[in-house]
Order: C-alpha cells, then sequence, then structure tokens
C-alpha cells in the first residue's frame, strides 16, 4: 500500500513487491459460495437464544441435532463474539451434566476479524491521539493539519474514517522516512536505486526510527521522536500479528482462546481447515478475501436498506444529490491520499518529528505514549490465571459422567492420557507450527498405515460450515 500510494514513480517496484511479500499458511484462490436462510423470529439476545440460533441453522440445514451422528461431526461455526460467547456459555454450563449431543462440544468457533480489526483501531486511536498542541507526530495534530472532521474519542465516527486516518498517516511516516534514510527526496530515490537498494533502505527505517531499542534509547531524550517511532514498529503478518493483539485489553481473553487453540489443541487437520476459511471470497479475484463476519456484516446492512418504509423516495433523494455538483451536509468523506500524504509529509519535516532532539520546543510539554507490549504484558498474568482455571475446571467436568448419556471422553472415544506422562501413539497433542514437518516425517507410515485400516476403524467427520449468527434479527 506504501508503494500504491507513494506516486506513479513507485509502479515499477510493484511486481517485486508482490514476488517478495511474506506469506504463510496461504489460501488457495476461489469463490465462496453464500446461501441466505430464511428471517427467523427468535430472540438473540439470551444465551439460550443464541443456542436455539445455531439448533435452528443445522436444522435448516437438514440435520438431526440431536443424534449421536451428528454430534461426531464436527462443525466449523463463525460469527460475532457475543454471539459466540453465548454460545460457549451454554457448553460450560451444560458440560458434564447433560448428554454430549446437547452441548455444542463438536461446534469449534472460528474468530471474526473484522471485529479484531475495529477493536485494534479503536485502542491505537486510544493509544496514540495525543495533544494536537503540543505533539506534531500523533494523531490528532495530523488530523487538524488535514484539516478534517474533528474526531471525538468519546463518539468515534465510522470504522473507516477512522482506519483512513491512521494509514494515511503510516503510508505518510514511511514515505517520509525513506527519503531520510538515503538523504534524497522520492523522485531521486526511484530513478537511482534498484528494488533490492529499496529493499535495504526499509530494512533501515525499521533499524533507525522503528526498533524496540531505538525507541527505549530516545524515550527520557526526545518525547516526540519516541512518539512517532513506535507506531512503526513491526507486528508480524497473519497468525504472528494476532499474538500482538493479546496484549490488548478488549478482545485480549478471546484472542487467549484462539492461539492456545491454534498452537496446542487443534490438530493439524482442523487447524489448516480454520485458518483456509476464516476469509471469504465472493467474487474469485485475487485480493478479495474478507473477513467472514465483514460478509456478515454486509447481508445485514443491505437487509435493512431493502426494508426501509419509503424506499421509492429516498432513492429519488439520493439520485438528486449524486448529480448535484455540491454535496452539503456533514457525511464523512473519502480523502484524496495523495493530497494528505503530501501535507503530512511536510507537517513532519516542519517539525521535525523524525529527527532525535530536532524540535526541542516540544518535547517539555510532550507526555510519552506508554509501551503498550510492556503494559499488555503486566495485565496479561490476570487474563492468563483466568483462562488456565476455566480451561482446567472444562477439562475435568469432560470426564465426569452425567445423569443422561455417556461422558464426553467416552462418546468421543478418546482416553485419558497415562498417569506417568507417557504418551502412546494413539494420543498426541497438537504441536506448534514449527514442529509440524518435524511430526508428519516422523508419522508417515503410521499415516500411511491409518489409511488402509480406515474402512475398519471409521473416524469421525469434519463439516464445514460458515454461519452468520447475526442473519436472524
Amino acid at each position: 500500500n506504501t508503494v500504491h500510494h507513494g506516486g506513479a514513480a513507485f509502479s515499477k517496484y510493484k511486481a517485486d513487491i508482490a514476488a517478495h511479500s511474506p506469506e504463510s499458511h496461504g489460501i488457495p484462490l476461489h469463490k465462496t459460495d453464500v446461501f441466505p436462510m430464511p428471517a427467523m423470529n427468535i430472540d438473540e439476545s439470551s444465551t439460550s437464544g443464541n443456542a436455539e440460533v445455531l439448533d435452528t441453522m443445522f436444522e435448516e440445514m437438514g440435520f438431526d441435532v440431536s443424534s449421536s451422528e451428528f454430534a461426531e461431526e464436527v462443525r466449523l461455526v463463525f460469527g460475532d463474539q457475543l454471539s459466540m460467547a453465548h454460545v460457549q456459555g451454554v457448553t460450560h454450563a451444560r458440560v458434564g451434566h447433560d448428554d454430549p449431543a446437547n452441548v455444542y462440544l463438536n461446534v469449534v468457533f472460528a474468530p471474526g476479524f473484522f471485529h479484531y480489526q475495529m477493536a485494534a483501531t479503536h485502542g491505537l486511536l486510544e493509544m496514540y491521539w495525543g495533544d494536537p498542541a503540543h505533539d506534531p507526530g500523533l494523531l490528532h495534530f495530523s488530523n487538524t493539519r488535514l484539516d478534517h472532521k474533528p474526531i471525538v474519542l468519546s463518539s468515534l465516527p465510522p470504522y473507516r474514517v477512522c482506519r483512513d486516518l491512521i494509514f494515511v498517516c503510516l503510508y505518510a511516516r514511511v514515505l517520509l522516512c525513506l527519503e531520510l534514510v538515503p538523504g534524497i527526496t522520492l523522485d531521486k530515490c526511484t530513478s537511482k536505486y534498484t528494488f533490492e537498494d529499496l529493499y535495504r533502505h526499509a530494512t533501515a527505517i525499521v533499524d533507525q526510527y522503528a526498533s524496540a531499542e531505538v525507541a527505549e534509547k530516545a524515550h527520557s531524550e526526545d518525547n516526540v521522536f519516541t512518539n512517532a517511532g513506535r507506531p512503526l514498529r513491526p507486528h508480524g503478518h497473519g497468525v504472528e500479528a494476532v499474538g500482538t493483539w493479546l496484549l490488548r485489553v478488549k478482545y485480549a481473553h478471546e484472542l487467549l482462546h484462539l492461539v492456545h487453540n491454534i498452537i496446542h489443541i487443534w490438530p493439524p487437520a482442523l487447524r489448516d481447515v480454520i485458518m483456509k476459511n476464516w476469509l471469504v471470497n465472493t467474487t474469485g479475484n485475487p485480493n478479495s478475501f474478507v473477513p467472514v463476519d465483514l460478509l456478515q456484516e454486509h447481508l445485514n446492512y443491505w437487509i435493512k436498506m431493502s426494508h426501509i418504509p419509503g424506499t421509492w423516495s429516498q432513492r429519488f433523494v439520493g439520485m438528486a444529490r449524486d448529480d448535484l455538483p455540491i454535496h452539503q451536509g456533514s457525511k464523512y468523506h473519502t480523502p484524496d491520499l495523495t493530497k494528505d500524504i503530501t501535507t503530512l509529509m511536510a507537517s513532519l519535516r516542519e517539525h521535525s518529528v523524525y529527527v532525535k532532539e530536532g524540535d526541542c520546543r516540544y518535547n517539555a510539554s510532550v507526555v510519552p505514549v506508554p509501551n503498550v507490549y510492556t503494559a499488555g504484558i503486566h495485565s496479561l498474568a490476570g487474563a492468563l490465571s483466568d483462562y488456565n482455571d476455566l480451561f482446567a475446571k472444562m477439562k475435568t467436568r469432560r470426564g465426569r459422567v452425567p445423569l443422561i448419556g455417556k461422558s464426553v471422553l467416552a462418546t468421543r472415544r478418546v482416553g485419558h492420557p497415562p498417569a506417568d506422562g507417557h504418551t502412546p501413539p494413539t494420543w498426541r497433542p497438537a504441536t506448534p507450527f514449527d514442529d509440524d514437518v518435524e511430526m508428519e516425517e516422523q508419522n508417515a507410515p503410521e499415516m500411511e498405515e491409518s489409511r488402509d485400516d480406515s474402512s475398519q476403524n471409521p473416524r469421525p467427520r469434519m463439516i464445514l460450515t460458515s454461519l452468520a449468527m447475526n442473519s436472524f434479527r
């Protein structure tokens, strides 16, 4: 995106950027089929209501939710975090006390990344908003310099407005640092340097402006430089970025579940299915993948728009407004990124934001931005303790024999690991990503034997079902 918004001179690097982009656990290009369901009169504001929604969707698809065969098939469910938390509450209340078919232990809840992105955007605004009169390197000063509509943290504008502000500030900072590293303008940089030179300059940007060592060293000397460098720190990509979100207060507990499941709980086959389906592509085109919960929000939006009273009059007003040359009102507009990036780069140069001890008149009144990593690690202790207590409690209750039916372990033909700590070949926990290849190589003969014996020892089937739980409102 930075290369895309850097101007026409950067277009020659697009092919090299695509070839050198980091990639892991990639999703094959495909088109996702969407099958809407009829509206149903179900109140999903309660825990039991969300469980009823889940049962109704499965029944609409032709499944008998009360059968033992249904409980032996893994169901992959996507939805907003609140709905999934309600269904998980049903599981926590029923496990060990009810028949396993009614506990939803065969349901695997996958993440809704759109809601995670909104939480991350809100967290970035709160952390790096700053004071417009004192810190020229933070978001409030940049929003004022761009002459955009004022933003109040207690009443935020739509998500897209906040996201665009964060990204345009990021583009301007990266492009400015790309000038500072070689000491020449962007036009000369693109005409003089090859892609390999550009790659080395990008590495130098991280070392000189975005590394933790540089930020902490300048912390007591130049608060403006420190505050401007922390947003540039690399956060990884994919699952690595999810790990850093653990250090945010909102959604931190939910991400503990996700990270623990990815690394330790989900077997490689199930994990691969989840990671290849937590984004959907309704067009089949490259770079058109979106989170499942974003598709859900789009469906909700169009359902509401199609049932607005007086639709014809609103369409007429909208057509008239679109045809008029002047748009009046307080609606946010999409900014011109080229103009905004140029304005922000000029502001950063003017105030010497990325020059150590450059414009010292601001340092006395600038409050340093807290290190979210350090603060998050300290606050994570309580969340980890709560998560471990809940995990141990649910593990114990799964081994109990309820009044109705058998225990969960007996129903799924899973045995307890021996008390001496020895792990037999038939009971093997999932391993982290780095150990997957080694584990598959060591167990290749065993896997071949299991394929030959599949007819004699059938395994529970895994059914993939992507569900938008809010579609029944």
